[in-house]
């Protein structure tokens, strides 16, 4: 099953499988956030498993997990 597609010659996104149970806090005013459905979600260039494979490889820098940031 194919959730997105993106065309990187024209940077433009082909096609994408919606969830329409997923929402977003989205700022929609000045300091005024509300969930909402998104006409296009957030998406990582790949896919769920290039995210995946992206974020096994960040390092968290020592300082900053001993600050419990």
């Amino acid at each position: 099953m194919v959730g997105q597609r993106y065309d990187h010659d024209q940077h433009k996104l082909l096609f994408f499988r919606p969830v329409p149970y997923a929402t977003y806090l989205t700022e929609v005013k000045p300091d005024q956030w509300r969930y909402v459905q998104a006409d296009q979600p957030p998406m990582f260039i790949g896919g769920a498993e290039a995210l995946a494979v992206y974020t096994a490889q960040l390092a968290y820098p020592p300082e900053a997990q001993e600050r419990m940031l």
